[in-house]
This record gives C-alpha cells, structure tokens and sequence, in this order.
C-alpha cells in the first residue's frame, strides 16, 4: 500500500510504500523528506495502528471510496464502469442453544406447546462477518452470474415435487417415491448449478491481489449480491 508524505520545502507530495517507512528520500526540489515511522503513516491514512488485515484493509478503502480502483473489468481486463457489489459472508451468525434438545425431547414426549415458546438460554459465540468486495465487472462478463433457466427450474421443480411426494406418498407409494427422486435431482441440480457460480465469483475475485489474501484468509468464505444482479447465494 502507498501512501502520502508532504515536501515542507515545496509542497510536493511524495508516494512512499510500507517499505519506506522510517527512511530518509530527496524530493525533485532537492530537499530531503523524512518518512514517518509505519505506526504514523496508517495513523495519517485514517488506517489502524496494527497492520490490518485484508478484511480490515478492504472494509475501510470501501468506507473511503478507494475500491474498486481502476477502471479494468475483473474479467476480460477492457475499460468498464459497471460495478457489481457482491459481498463475501466470511463467518456466518453461529449460536448455541443448550435448551434446544431438552425442548425438542420433551416435545416429542410430552406434546407440550407452551415448551415451544420456552425462553430461550442462547448464547452467541460467533456474530458473523461480511465484508463488502466490488467488483469491475462489465455486462458480458456478468452474463454466466446473471439469471439463469435451468437454476430457475430446477428450484422450482426441487420445490413442486418434493410438496407433491409429500402429499401422496402414503396414498401412492410409488408415485410419491418417484416424485420424491425427482426432487432430490432437482436440488441436486440446483446445488451444482450455484457452486459453479460461486467457483467463477471466487475466480474474478480473485484477479484482485487484496480479494485474493481475503479468500485466502477465509477459504470457506460464501460470494453473494445483496442488489441481486447476480444470481449468486
């Protein structure tokens, strides 16, 4: 990362990476500049004192209107001003419960509903982290993210067959076993269809070197589009 050191002399600013901190550079004028230590250099650039980390990085150059930077589109590399604001859903909202399964026990013993709405003892561990990744992305290279037939129709299939099994599966067993199997490749197809698309959102993602550490960090992290211009989540 680059940052800014004024010249006192002439009022130039000089861009000076991480590595320079501390040091001692000539500017043009001939005067010498001397680089704040790495602690000062964030401080000024409104960073955190300890050296973030890439979702730390990333959520404050969004917050300041630094990414995406440049203007190449993440997949075929041509000039593009069309931005997709996906996100990367690094950990997911966690809890536990430990009055769950007495709850669920005694219900199926007792058939009791005030234990539905018993209070809950629930304790959070994980509160969950997303962190905002746009992307340079032009229409063309938006198509395969972009609605699709068979991910529209297998959902919808996985969903009629699978009430429809339900339904007659003790009336006609083998009716109801064969919508139940159609149901199954339904989502099945489904589940394929979304891990395609999110290999290809993690590969353009990837092509930025700060996205990259990001998933490097969080491999199981989920891709999805809060506009829902992608078909993503």
């Amino acid at each position: 990362m680059q940052f800014s050191v004024p010249c006192y002399a002439c009022g130039k600013r000089l861009l000076v990476s991480e590595g320079a901190a501390g040091a001692h550079l000539q500017c043009e004028c001939g005067w010498e500049v001397m680089v704040p230590d790495l602690l000062t250099l964030r401080q000024q650039a409104g960073l955190p004192s300890h050296e973030a980390r890439p979702a730390e990085l990333i959520a404050h150059l969004v917050n300041v209107g630094e990414l995406p930077e440049g203007r190449a589109c993440a997949g075929c590399g041509q000039d593009t001003d069309e931005v997709v604001e996906t996100v990367a859903q690094c950990e997911r909202l966690w809890s536990h419960d430990p009055g769950d399964t007495n709850v669920a026990l005694a219900w199926l013993v007792h058939w009791a509903l005030p234990l539905l709405v018993k209070e809950s003892e629930e304790r959070v561990f994980n509160r969950g982290l997303a962190v905002p990744v746009p992307l340079r992305l032009c229409k063309g290279c938006q198509g395969p993210l972009g609605p699709s037939v068979l991910l529209w129709a297998a959902g919808f299939l996985k969903l009629l067959c699978g009430i429809s099994a339900v339904l007659v599966l003790f009336f006609v067993p083998w009716l109801g076993a064969g919508l139940l199997a159609v149901a199954l490749l339904a989502w099945g197809t489904e589940r394929a269809v979304r891990r395609r698309r999110q290999a290809t959102a993690r590969r353009l993602l990837r092509r930025v070197p700060l996205y990259d550490r990001l998933l490097e960090d969080y491999p199981n992290a989920v891709i999805v589009d809060p506009d829902e211009k992608l078909v993503l989540g």
